[in-house]
């Protein structure tokens, strides 16, 4: 048979474009498939070939029984039997090791002619790649498809493995056999390097374009579709049957491995591509010189995306091959790693594989090291270099000072190459870590340093990825991350050179970038610097894990791709002997993003892992220092990961070890433990307590208030550090340095320990040196003061706070809610007088809820006359004055709101201000319709349940008929004054938890204005103390709905204790907003999992985006037991779904909705792999997108429900 690569190849005169044609004479083209339509595809030879007659199936059987069946392309007999003269430098370079091996039969695979798997396989040379070894190329993990072994596949330009660049026409046969050294050659006439002179090959010039993947026609279908099918592969083939199929998961393949690895358009110029990624996060890392434009439109001839889903389901199986470089499918693709590490082989025959797979290995070293001799380079060459160039290294590494090495390389600057002055950096950076007193400034002033970063500025494109890692690491040690050297060779390394830097160089640079001090820089940046990790994590040693780990951990990037890669490569080091400060970067960098990774931490079914090897072993845990202890109890708590022996023995080392700690070590380590909820050892963490008071002196501010918010959390309410803490703080030297989240924190353990006389003092000592109390010292103090018996202490925080507010319509609005408090506490007479004081104060200080209250107040404490002078002073209802534009920093404390600043509160408070001037008095419907019209019209976002939610809201409550409604997230009162209007009519109430207390306050005004007040109770403060105080409250077993719409991954935290203080009644309903964008996979596993029935998402649209979420709720069944520890990968799920909303709060480019879509899609198949994807009623999968309450109705039917409770 004449086969295509016996022609000759782009070696020779022939063009590669022609080569397609040369598939179709080979019997890949549509002829063939035509010659045999209607039979079936022998692929193999019958294992009873040749003598056939054996066979019992006969005509009938499956497998060719001639050479003339055999569809798959063939050797001659000669070629296949080894025959001297058919074993020619032709078939040697361009047939041997081309085509799958049709032999059923048991044989030796090592003495066949043919290919049996992708370690054994070549594409043929026609193909037009080059004799230089891939850099990417995946030779150790066998069992990964082909498109996940290199990123770019077939088309690849570089050799793959060892056999590709040996027999290679340009390679074959070029150099001398080193076996014969010993005087016999093992590989005999397979051998491909020559054992005679006149054997020997001269090598021609190596036309090839290694700077970009093959031509799209230089590989041709019919023989991808042979080249991707294996022998060990055609049962799923053959089951499949399509000739068509082949076509499309082919190209489905290849398409999703080349998009994974491709590059923005205009890569250079920095421009972001406008196409949608496959993957959502991890960006590409290659650079311009990969892809030209023209080359890139290739790929984008998509097949028909339902086509391919279509055909993929048709294939049995399919899915666990992986049809992405990155994953499964064409949803949202994630890495997949390997899993585990190799079992151990026991058995004669897995010895001898092991035996012949070194001996490949050692063959292919042998390969790499000729080639690196005779100056093969992989892609980029550095240009030869001069012998002086070559002493200069030597001489600027000899140098002993840092004056001396910039004096040498002035002398000899016109000798001085790239690399040179690339190591003249080195140097100065080794300077100052031997301790040289070398500072930026110094440098700066300079001149030797201003020329040497100029040249090198000049040269960067000369040097190779070590030296431009070198560069940015010596860049960073000496502190100059402000050159603009630092992030123009941080830019050149990530977008030129990642492909080719070897592991210690990209550890080298993960660390140095964590010094670039702008967020959105610096993460690109590692996106791409996460690529040759996702890729080749598995090759690096253990230095390079540990230091990217923690590279990645310190600049806050959060690509799960790229975790999960290093775990996966971790835990093939579990065996070795790994250093406390491995240990600590490792917990420390995976937790502090969020990644809680319990396969790496903990042990699995087979093997050990962190905690068992190391954490849980004293003698082991006596080589940690301080930091490394506390860091590492501060990452589990971080993740809420619990390994009670583990956490046992820290603690007891760090009791050895307290004599050594500085504060910081103290409060990291009360902190871990109160918020795992762990006692630790008896009499351990009370110990280490009386330890710190011994140093108290020594804390600033910060870890003070997080001490004191420990020893709170862990009921050590007598511990004298509470005092001291407390003391202080309050001094007028410290107290200045108390941050909002400190005071907070003091705030919280003064009211937890039951101490209101030292929050008073606190709060005194914050006033009297002009401290900023802040949204959340406000917050606890607040919450403090209304779950208190003391109302005067309420009445001076409100009072507090409407004074420091910069609008006065503001500080009417705070006034209205302290009158509205006390008003609840049964003190008409007080709140009354709290409003004729409002009247009397200058500026003017009034609203129309003012009016309202004056007006209900006046009639309940028989003051109607004075009601009607106050109503008639102040403009009764008229809303006049608030009808003018509101402005931002409307108060102080808008400055510590997150990512929002000074405008923080501007649009809620726009919000009540849009209420009162468009919507009548008493009319909660109106009101409603009025926060609404306010969002539309200005196209302004507001998170509220409004459309297609409010429905679900108003009739799940309607349904249930609950006695007490409680909801976690008021915002600006939306959702409660929903629940408040349906539940009134058969005497139903409503506490509404919000953290936030300026919201709390329009809240309390909303509702007054609505006449909802006697309906809802309004409650500041942290759900996890607010939710106790429902049961002081309102009694055990009350709550009979639970709607909640705060922070989703607090869903079912909040949930869970709420059931262990038995708040729920049997019959209580829950519902949870946001549940899919961005999601709350947690929340989602408590109720499918847990003591509830019927899970059900009502999938509705976002209001104003038009995107779909998610509204989940669940019946109680409190006979059924508590939810068992979520999978894994639920985990991974969650933290997907922090990294998603982090991302769209922080991010300077906030997702797409395409962003959205996938990662949506990739949240519901991932519920579905851990088994708890709920029922899924409303908008998804439907073509009516609105909820309708006969949809909400049909699910308390189903989930047979009373919906007419006694």
């Amino acid at each position: 048979m004449h086969m295509p690569w016996a022609v000759p190849s782009l070696y020779g005169v022939e063009d590669t474009v022609a080569s397609g044609e040369r598939w179709h004479n080979a019997g890949y083209g549509p002829g063939h498939a035509a010659k045999n339509r209607g039979l079936p595809q022998k692929q193999r030879f019958c294992a009873t070939y040749p003598n056939v007659s054996r066979c019992r199936h006969g005509a009938h059987c499956a497998f060719a029984h001639s050479r003339q069946e055999v569809t798959a392309p063939l050797l001659s007999p000669e070629e296949e039997a080894a025959v001297p003269e058919a074993l020619t430098v032709e078939f040697f370079t361009e047939k041997f090791k081309t085509m799958w091996c049709p032999i059923g039969a048991q044989h030796d695979w090592q003495a066949c002619m043919y290919a049996h798997t992708y370690q054994d396989v070549r594409r043929p040379p026609a193909l037009g790649y080059g004799h230089q070894l891939c850099p990417y190329w995946n030779k150790k993990e066998t069992s990964l498809a082909y498109a996940q072994r290199c990123p770019l596949g077939p088309r690849c330009p570089f050799a793959h493995g060892a056999k590709e660049q040996l027999y290679h026409p340009n390679y074959f046969r070029t150099l001398v056999c080193r076996d014969l050294q010993r005087r016999r050659c093992p590989r005999a006439h397979l051998c491909a390097f020559f054992h005679r002179q006149t054997d020997c090959r001269k090598i021609k010039h190596d036309p090839v374009n290694y700077s970009r993947p093959l031509s799209e026609k230089a590989v041709p279908t019919e023989w991808l579709l042979h080249f991707l099918n294996p022998p060990k592969f055609q049962e799923v083939w053959i089951t499949a049957s399509c000739s068509n199929l082949h076509m499309h998961l082919s190209h489905t393949m290849l398409k999703s491995a080349y998009a994974s690895f491709s590059v923005a358009r205009n890569g250079r110029n920095g421009e972001v591509a406008t196409e949608p990624r496959q993957r959502v996060g991890l960006r590409s890392a290659t650079s311009s010189q990969w892809y030209s434009a023209e080359e890139l439109s290739c790929f984008d001839d998509a097949v028909e995306v339902a086509s391919v889903a279509s055909a993929a389901d048709s294939v049995a199986g399919l899915s666990a091959s992986g049809l992405s470089f990155y994953g499964k499918g064409p949803q949202l693709s994630r890495f997949s790693p390997p899993e585990g590490r190799p079992k151990r082989r026991d058995d004669r025959n897995d010895r001898e594989r092991e035996l012949r797979e070194v001996r490949e290995r050692e063959a292919e070293d042998l390969a790499e090291q000729m080639s690196s001799g005779r100056n093969v380079f992989v892609m980029p060459k550095r240009p030869p270099r001069s012998n002086e160039c070559y002493a200069l290294d030597k001489d600027l590494a000899a140098a002993s000072t840092p004056n001396q090495a910039l004096d040498i390389a002035m002398q000899q600057a016109q000798v001085m190459d790239a690399p040179n002055w690339a190591n003249l950096l080195y140097a100065l950076a080794h300077c100052k870590k031997k301790g040289g007193g070398l500072n930026i400034a110094s440098l700066r002033a300079d001149p030797r340093w201003v020329r040497s970063c100029k040249e090198l500025q000049s040269s960067l494109d000369h040097l190779t990825a070590r030296d431009s890692a070198n560069v940015i690491w010596s860049l960073a040690t000496l502190d100059a991350k402000q050159e603009p050297l630092f992030l123009e060779a941080a830019s050149s390394l990530c977008n030129n050179k990642l492909a080719v830097c070897d592991p210690v160089s990209i550890s080298k640079a993960a660390w140095a970038l964590t010094s670039v001090p702008n967020r959105d820089r610096r993460l690109d940046l590692y996106s791409k610097l996460a690529v040759p990790v996702v890729l080749r994590a598995d090759s690096f040693p253990l230095g390079s894990l540990t230091m990217i780990s923690y590279s990645f951990g310190k600049a806050d990037f959060r690509e799960g791709d790229a975790y999960e890669a290093l775990s996966s490569a971790l835990t093939g080091h579990m065996n070795d002997e790994l250093r406390p400060i491995d240990v600590c970067n490792v917990i420390w960098s995976f937790c502090t993003v969020g990644f809680r990774d319990d396969e790496l931490f903990s042990k699995t079914l087979k093997d050990y892992r962190i905690c068992e090897m190391y954490l849980t072993k004293p003698e082991v845990l006596k080589e940690f220092n301080p930091q490394d202890l506390t860091n590492t109890t501060w990452g589990f708590c971080k993740v809420g990961f619990i390994h009670k022996a583990a956490m046992d023995t820290l603690a007891r080392e760090c009791y050895n070890q307290r004599q050594k700690f500085d504060p910081i070590h103290f409060s990291n380590l009360l902190y871990s433990f109160a918020t795992l909820r762990l006692p630790g050892p008896p009499g351990i963490l009370s110990s280490i307590a009386e330890s710190a008071a011994e140093h108290v002196h020594r804390f600033d501010a910060g870890n003070l208030a997080i001490a004191s918010w420990a020893l709170a959390m862990l009921g050590m309410k007598e511990q004298h550090l509470l005092d001291l803490a407390i003391d202080r703080v309050c001094l007028p030297q410290v107290c200045p340095n108390l941050g909002s989240r400190a005071l907070s924190m003091m705030a919280l353990a003064c009211f937890r320990t039951g101490r209101p006389h030292r929050l008073d003092e606190l709060l005194n000592a914050t006033r009297l040196v002009g401290l900023g109390i802040g949204a959340s010292g406000y917050s606890a103090a607040v919450m403090a003061a209304e779950q208190g018996d003391e109302a005067e202490r309420e009445i001076r925080i409100l009072e507090v706070m409407a004074e420091e507010s910069a609008d006065c319509r503001m500080q009417a609005a705070v006034a209205n809610s302290l009158a509205i408090r006390l008003w609840k506490r049964g003190m008409t007479q007080q709140a009354f007088g709290v409003l004729r004081a409002l009247k009397e104060c200058r500026p003017r200080r009034w609203s129309v809820v003012s009016s309202l209250l004056v007006a209900r107040l006046g009639a309940e404490c028989g003051a109607l006359q004075e009601a009607s002078e106050i109503l008639d002073s102040t403009g009764g209802f008229d809303s006049q004055e608030w009808e003018a534009p509101v402005v931002s920093g409307i108060h102080p404390m808008a400055a510590t709101r997150q990512n929002e600043g000074s405008h923080a509160y501007t649009r809620e408070f726009m919000t009540l201000h849009a209420v009162l001037c468009g919507a009548p008095p008493g009319d909660p419907d109106a009101c409603m319709a009025a926060i609404e019209r306010f969002a539309e019209s200005r196209s302004l976002w507001l998170k509220i349940t409004a459309w297609e939610k409010g429905t679900v809201v108003q009739e799940v409550a309607r349904l249930t008929k609950p006695r007490l409604s409680v909801e976690i997230g008021a915002y600006v009162g939306y959702s409660a004054m929903n629940v408040a209007r349906t539940v009134r009519h058969h005497g139903g109430k409503v506490a509404s938890l919000e953290v936030d207390p300026l919201h709390v306050t329009l809240v309390r005004n909303m509702l007054e204005y609505a006449g909802l007040s006697e309906v809802v109770d309004v409650w500041t403060g942290y759900s996890f103390d607010s939710i106790p105080h429902l049961l002081k409250k309102y009694g055990p077993r009350s709550v009979d709905l639970v709607f909640m719409d705060q922070k989703g991954t607090r869903f079912h935290s909040d949930l869970a204790l709420m059931e262990e203080l038995n708040l729920l009644s049997d019959r209580a309903v829950i519902l949870a907003d946001n549940v899919l964008k961005p999601g709350a996979p947690l929340y989602i596993w408590h109720l499918a999992k847990g003591s509830y029935h019927h899970c059900t998402a009502i999938s509705v649209r976002e209001f104003l985006l038009q995107s779909e979420d998610w509204m989940v709720m669940a019946f109680r069944d409190a006979s059924k037991a508590a939810a068992a520890t979520p999978p894994p990968q639920l985990h991974r799920l969650a933290f997907e779904s922090d990294n998603f909303r982090k991302k769209s709060m922080f991010d300077g480019v906030a997702p797409s909705k395409q962003d959205w879509w996938k990662f949506s899609q990739g949240f519901v198949n991932g519920l579905e792999q851990c088994g708890c994807k709920p029922a899924i009623v409303g908008l998804h999968g439907r073509d009516n997108p609105k909820i309708t309450p006969e949809d909400v109705a049909r699910i308390f039917r189903n989930a047979g429900v009373d919906t007419n409770p006694s």
